[in-house]
Order: C-alpha cells, then sequence, then structure tokens
C-alpha cells in the first residue's frame, strides 16, 4: 500500500520560500507528518516549482498513513496555500507494461566512502538505465524495469546545512537532475519494492520518488 499526498505551499510564505531553497530543512517540516512512523515510511517527496505561476507543489509518498494538521499550524496556518490533499493506491502492474515516468534523482557513484556526481549526459543515462535492469559485473541488482526513451533537463547543485550532534553544521551539496520519459517493466516484484523505497540516493534532498502515468 502507498499513500500519495500533494501539499501546495504558500508562495508569500516566508517559511515555504527558504525550504524551496534549502531542501533538507523542507524535508525535515514534511517529517513532522509522520511523528513516530517516520523510520517505517520509506517517505519520499518531490518539490515542483511551476516556472510560470511560481506554484510551489510538494509531492510526497509513503509506506504509512500521514497526518498533515501539524504542518497546517506553522506559520498561523500560512505554509500551506490550501488544505492537504492524499489518497491511499495499492498499484497493480505486469511484466511488459509501459509508464511515463518523472524522477529527480542523484546520479552518482561512491568511491572510497565519497559519494561522486555524474555530470556528464551519457553517465546520467547509464546510472538509470543501470539502476533498471542491474550490472552483474559490479553486482547492481535489477529493480524491474528497463528504459525505453528519456530526457534529461540540466542539473543544479542543491546546497543545505545539516546539523550535527555536537551543534556543528555540515555543509552539503548534492547535484540533482531531473529524468523525464517512458519505461516498460521487466519484474513487477522489484519494480514495486523500488518504487515504495525510491531510486538513487539523497532522498532527503527531495531525490528519488519516481513518478507514474499511462501511456
Amino acid at each position: 500500500m502507498i499513500y500519495l499526498s500533494q501539499l501546495i505551499l504558500n508562495p508569500a510564505s516566508r517559511m515555504a520560500q527558504k525550504e524551496s531553497r534549502r531542501p533538507y530543512e523542507l524535508h525535515r517540516t514534511l517529517m513532522h507528518g509522520f511523528a513516530d512512523k517516520r523510520k517505517n515510511g520509506s517517505v519520499l517527496h518531490r518539490l515542483d516549482i511551476n516556472p510560470y505561476t511560481g506554484m510551489m507543489a510538494l509531492l510526497v509518498q509513503s509506506t504509512v498513513e500521514p497526518n498533515w494538521q501539524p504542518l497546517t499550524e506553522i506559520g498561523q496556518g500560512a505554509y500551506l496555500l490550501s488544505p492537504p490533499a492524499w489518497k491511499m493506491v495499492d498499484p497493480s502492474f505486469q511484466n511488459g507494461q509501459l509508464f511515463q515516468f518523472r524522477l529527480t534523482a542523484n546520479p552518482s557513484v561512491k568511491r572510497e566512502g565519497k559519494r561522486h556526481a555524474l555530470r556528464k549526459e551519457e553517465d546520467q543515462r547509464r546510472w538509470l538505465e543501470t539502476k533498471g535492469t542491474g550490472s552483474e559485473g559490479k553486482k547492481r541488482p535489477s529493480n524491474g524495469f528497463k528504459i525505453v526513451e528519456m530526457d534529461i533537463h540540466a542539473g543544479s547543485n542543491q546546497h543545505d546545512d545539516i546539523h550535527r550532534d555536537d551543534n556543528n553544521k555540515h555543509r552539503l551539496t548534492v547535484y540533482t537532475v531531473q529524468f523525464n520519459g517512458r519505461l516498460q517493466i521487466t519484474n513487477t516484484e522489484k519494480f514495486k519494492t523500488a518504487l515504495e523505497k525510491g531510486i538513487g540516493p539523497a532522498k532527503a534532498f527531495g531525490c528519488g520518488l519516481l513518478s507514474l502515468a499511462p501511456t
């Protein structure tokens, strides 16, 4: 079971404006909707900002039911522009099924304990293709899908400060790109698991949520 939520942030709210530029702070705020269930909720989110209207739509996916009442009280009720909307879905898939998809992700590789961004388009394409089909040589498991076609929007660096237990701040930069295209399901069970857990790292920075639409 998956819960899909849409939260429309108020562009006149200073807090919403600040969090649109600070993805980890945005993540911390939305986690108020899950209280003690956050560790088991597989919470994913993506902030879509309309370039023409400035509307900020926060999409949230979880495997536990959210409670958005705390967010309606933030900023004297000015944080959200409209009441939260959410629904429960139980997706059913078939091998060979085609979907349009959108994914904001952090295409990267880990070397010597550090994550390195992949900034060349051919490397980004290979990264997402491998996420779907897996790679035997490097023992990367399949996530049950293959890419049929994809477009990649120009990447950008996302910055935020992470507060440690010793009250020191750690500046973190995450490189993100947006993938759009079509995919085909090759293994329904693996695909459903990947959909729930998200694709790739940096989920607290708004990465990993795979949106699907019929094609």
